[in-house]
C-alpha cells in the first residue's frame, strides 16, 4: 500500500499565546506566538481489481480452488466469453491484485480518527488552560502511522545485534539471542561495568503475533534487558505490569545511564489513554513496580507518542525530569483535538497549558519537537 500521512507542525514563542502560521524567514519580521498548520501528502493506494461479468445466466462466481466436478458443471452452462472472464477474475482476485488485510487496508488503518485531514491554512489557537511554557520555543512534529508489513517467520528467535560505536564493517556485528523479546521501539541503553555489559530498557511486545491485523490485543511490557558482552548472558526483567509503550526520555541522557522515562499506556493499543512516568531505579533493587507518576486524558481521550522538553535545556547541572511532556489529545465524544503541556515534575503530570486546535488531529506513533535556534541553522 501506498503511503498516506499527515504531519502538524506547532512553533512556539516565549511571549504570548496565539496561533499563525510562520512567516518566510525575514530579520525585520516580528515572531508570533504560537504557529500551527498541518501538510498532508499523498500518494494513491492500492486498490482491488475486479472485472465485471457481462451478462447472461445467473451463476455463483467461480474460483480456483472449486472442486473439479462443481467446476466442470458451470463451465459447461456459461458461454464461451463468460467462462474466459470468469477465469481472468479468478486468477486476478487470487493471485495478480487479491483484497488487502485488514492491516493494509485504507479502509481499515486509515478509518475514524487515523484517516487523514485536509491541510490546515494559518489559524489562530486559543490557549484554553494555563500559559505555554517559554522554553517551547520551536516546532513540534507529529506523523501519522502507515503499517505495511506483518512481523517475519513467527517460529524464529528474537536476536538482539550490538556493534561498536567505531566499526569499520557488519563483521565486527554481535548478536545475542533473547527468546520471546520482541523489539519495535528501543527507549534507551547504556554501558556498565566498564564496557562489558549493555543495559538497554525497551518494551516487549508479548502478543507479537497480533501486531497489526489485531492490535487491541497487544500488551507491551517495558523490560530492562542487560547483556554481558564477555559471557554472552542475557537477562532481563519487567519494570512495569502496564500495557506501556512509544516511551521517551530527556534527550540529553540518550545512550547515558538514566532514570527517568515517559509512555503511553494503550488502551487499547494503539491509541495512547494517557501517558506515565517511571523511575527505573525502583527496579534495581526489588524489582518492584516503577510508575511514580501518571496522567489519564479521561474516557473517550486518546493522544499519540509524548515527548520531552527540558525547561532549561542548556543548564547542565537541570535535574533530569525538569521539564515538559506535550502530545496532542482527541476527544472522540467531541471531536475536538488539543495540544497538551503537562509538567514532568507533578506526581501527576499535571497539564499545565492547553491549546484548543480549529481541527481534529489524527492519530500519530511518532513526535519530535526542534528547538527554534536548530530550525534557524537550516
Amino acid at each position: 500500500m501506498d503511503s498516506l500521512s499527515s504531519s502538524f507542525i506547532s512553533i512556539f514563542s516565549q511571549s504570548n499565546s496565539t496561533v499563525s502560521h510562520p512567516p518566510p524567514p525575514s530579520s525585520s519580521s516580528p515572531s508570533s506566538a504560537l504557529r500551527v498548520f498541518s501538510v498532508r501528502t499523498e500518494e494513491r493506494p492500492e486498490t482491488v481489481t475486479t472485472t465485471k461479468r457481462p451478462s447472461g445466466p445467473k451463476k455463483q462466481p467461480t474460483s480456483l480452488n472449486v472442486r473439479k466436478r462443481e467446476l466442470s458443471s458451470v463451465v459447461a452452462d456459461q458461454s464461451l466469453p463468460a467462462t474466459i472472464f470468469n477465469a481472468f477474475d479468478s486468477i486476478i482476485n487470487n493471485f495478480i491484485d487479491p483484497p488487502a488485510r485488514v492491516s493494509v487496508d485504507p479502509k481499515h488503518v486509515l478509518s475514524d480518527n487515523f484517516s487523514p485531514v485536509d491541510e490546515l491554512p494559518p489559524t489562530d489557537c486559543e490557549v484554553i488552560e494555563g500559559t505555554l511554557p517559554s522554553c517551547l520555543d520551536g516546532a513540534y512534529f507529529r506523523n501519522g502511522p502507515n503499517p505495511q508489513f506483518l512481523p517475519a517467520d513467527a517460529g524464529k528467535v528474537p536476536r538482539l545485534g550490538l556493534i561498536p560505536r567505531y566499526a569499520k564493517d557488519e563483521s565486527e556485528m554481535k548478536w545475542f539471542e533473547v527468546p520471546g523479546f520482541n523489539v519495535i521501539h528501543c527507549i534507551n541503553a547504556w554501558e556498565e561495568d566498564g564496557g562489558d555489559t549493555v543495559v538497554m530498557v525497551a518494551p516487549n511486545i508479548l502478543s507479537v503475533e497480533h501486531t497489526l491485523e489485531r492490535m487491541d490485543l497487544i500488551h507491551a511490557s517495558v523490560e530492562k534487558v542487560k547483556i554481558n558482552l564477555k559471557t554472552g548472558m542475557v537477562s532481563r526483567h519487567p519494570l512495569s505490569t502496564r500495557n506501556l509503550d512509544f516511551a521517551v526520555i530527556n534527550p540529553s541522557f540518550v545512550a547515558v545511564k538514566n532514570r527517568y522515562m515517559y509512555c503511553g499506556v494503550g488502551d487499547p493499543m494503539p491509541k495512547i489513554s494517557g501517558v506515565v512516568k517511571l523511575d527505573v531505579s525502583l527496579s534495581e533493587a526489588d524489582r518492584r513496580e516503577c510508575i511514580v507518576a501518571s496522567q489519564m486524558f479521561g474516557p473517550g481521550c486518546y493522544g499519540g507518542e509524548p515527548f520531552f522538553v527540558a525547561r532549561e535545556p542548556d543548564n547542565p547541572d537541570a535535574d533530569e525530569d525538569d521539564g515538559y511532556v506535550i502530545s496532542y489529545v482527541h476527544n472522540e465524544n467531541t471531536g475536538e483535538s488539543r495540544f497538551v503541556v503537562m509538567d514532568t515534575k507533578s506526581p501527576t503530570l499535571e497539564i499545565v497549558a492547553a491549546v484548543k486546535l480549529p481541527h481534529r488531529v489524527p492519530y500519530g506513533f511518532h513526535g519530535l519537537f526542534v528547538r527554534e535556534s536548530d530550525i534557524n541553522k537550516l
